[in-house]
């Protein structure tokens, strides 16, 4: 008796876990031909994925946890690694061999029916509740958008530590993350003193600059022919933030009908919840003479921009040299999509001094060697934030001093 096709089945747990990969767009066209059909089907399946896409961004707008289990079974089986459907030659898992996905499409390993019907079930609600989330996130504000990669990047990275170098391959190759992994297997690739993964340098700086630690700078790195050797830890945390960007993006392809009544309450929402932040005077200074660099990281943060660390360290050692105590300089940063409280509050204390080191506000320099200078024709002469708000105070009294008084 012939053996019946199990469409996609090695690929259900990875769809399930990470919806974001380009498989589940095939995997969705093969089931409902079209993304805007998905949402012209109604049936339990797709609503119970439609409502849990509502539940991602109600969690993010309300800053709570989304809670998963995700599936961390393994059905990719070496039938496919050596002779898929069709006898090709492309390599396994690389971007031709997904883009093709005959022998997932066919596939034939031997499970119960209830089974397969089970996995698939679950993969196309994680599938069609990413897709309704992207599709919500894009059509509200952009601090919602910024902050829902962010978290959304760091829910899916939990389950990175649990794959083995083939998953861990096709990740990197969706998330255009350009690699290298030696060896191949998964009990020597799992022991750190024996895994091998490079990162080519162009995928490694486009979000190295933003991570916090001196370790993430190029000059603390060893480069060898383009290439740049991580742990497990540090090569997870390189996907997450590439995830994060991939995330980041706006899905405006089409707005279904069914969106439309989400997308206004979760826009009332996310406006209720920004009009619930501390409201900042700034009474003890004054924000017309900042320098260009503090005018714009400061616009990007209220705007609900994350930040890089280099940002964020300089403006806040600025504003603590201009007398602006703790507390106000974390009520600010609450605008930020990945806003800690405990973390924030280490960090300012640590920048004002409260490890025995008060921190300087970087200079001009520094400034432009960490793409944080957003200098224009006022800077000419000037060598450091503070210097340029000094001498704007000190240009408003000349002025003030030569203005004709008014006799009453």
């Amino acid at each position: 008796m012939p053996k019946s096709p199990k469409p996609f089945l090695p690929f259900l747990p990875l769809i399930t876990r990470y919806p974001f990969l380009k498989i589940t767009g095939i995997f969705l066209e093969h089931e409902f031909g079209g993304f805007e059909r998905i949402f012209e089907t109604s049936n339990r399946v797709l609503a119970e994925g439609i409502e849990k896409g509502r539940e991602i961004v109600e969690a993010i707008i309300e800053e709570k946890e989304f809670q998963t289990r995700p599936i961390h079974e393994d059905f990719l089986c070496i039938d496919c690694d050596v002779a898929c459907f069709k006898k090709c030659e492309k390599e396994f898992l690389s971007e031709e061999c997904i883009s093709c996905s005959e022998c997932f499409r066919n596939c034939l390993l031997e499970h119960p029916t209830e089974f397969y019907r089970k996995r698939k079930k679950d993969a196309i609600i994680s599938a069609v509740s990413y897709l309704y989330s992207r599709i919500l996130v894009s059509n509200l504000d952009d601090w919602v958008r910024r902050r829902y990669a962010i978290k959304e990047a760091e829910r899916y990275s939990k389950s990175f530590v649990l794959e083995n170098p083939l998953i861990l391959k096709l990740l990197a190759s969706d998330l255009a993350v350009k690699s290298e992994f030696r060896p191949k297997f998964r009990s020597e690739l799992r022991s750190e003193s024996k895994s091998q993964i490079k990162v080519h340098v162009s995928s490694y700086l486009k979000v190295a600059v933003r991570l916090k630690s001196p370790n993430w700078r190029l000059l603390n790195r060893e480069l060898k022919r383009g290439y740049i050797s991580l742990n497990r830890t540090d090569f997870n945390r390189i996907l997450e933030e590439h995830l994060r960007i991939k995330l980041s993006q706006k899905e405006l392809a089409f707005v279904p009908e069914i969106a439309k009544k989400d997308i206004d309450v979760l826009k009332a929402k996310a406006a209720r919840k920004r009009e619930s932040l501390p409201k900042i005077s700034f009474e003890k200074i004054e924000i017309s003479k900042f320098p260009p660099c503090m005018r714009k990281i400061l616009a990007d943060l209220r705007a609900g921009v994350n930040l890089p660390h280099t940002a964020r360290f300089a403006l806040t050692s600025f504003l603590l040299n201009l007398g602006m105590d703790v507390d106000e300089i974390i009520s600010l940063y609450k605008t930020a999509p990945d806003f800690d409280e405990d973390k924030t509050r280490y960090q300012v204390e640590h920048i004002a001094g409260a490890k025995g080191t008060e921190y300087e506000t970087p200079s001009c320099e520094t400034m432009k060697t960490y793409h944080n200078c957003f200098s224009d024709e006022s800077c000419k002469g000037i060598y450091h934030p503070i210097s340029y708000y000094k001498r704007e105070l000190a240009e408003r009294k000349i002025r003030a001093k030569k203005a004709p008084k008014v006799r009453k």
